[in-house]
């Protein structure tokens, strides 16, 4: 079983990750973008924001620690992490790869 997060919204629900900017756009209704890259039978992949990916590309395609701070990477709950994805499919800002 995943591990479980108590959202405050959405009561118990699988833990999920995401920048936190993704987080910050959830709190604010906006979208910074929602990049991930799912493997197989993955039901929600660590995701990170459009300026995250830049940050990455920029340093080669590598998550480094200078990508990982500026990611900060935080825990929300999977309804909040659909929520965020939604936010970026509407805006026609999702990437999936």
């Amino acid at each position: 079983m995943a591990e479980q997060i108590d959202c405050g919204i959405h009561g118990m629900q699988p833990l999920t990750f995401a920048c936190i900017h993704i987080c910050e756009g959830l709190i604010s209704g906006t979208t910074p973008g929602f990049v991930c890259y799912p493997e197989a039978g993955e039901a929600y992949p660590m995701s990170w924001c459009e300026g995250c990916e830049a940050t990455t590309e920029a340093l080669g395609d590598r998550w480094s620690e200078e990508a990982s701070t500026r990611a900060e990477f935080k825990m929300l709950c999977a309804n909040c992490y659909l929520e965020a994805r939604d936010l970026a499919r509407d805006a026609d800002r999702l990437r999936i790869h």
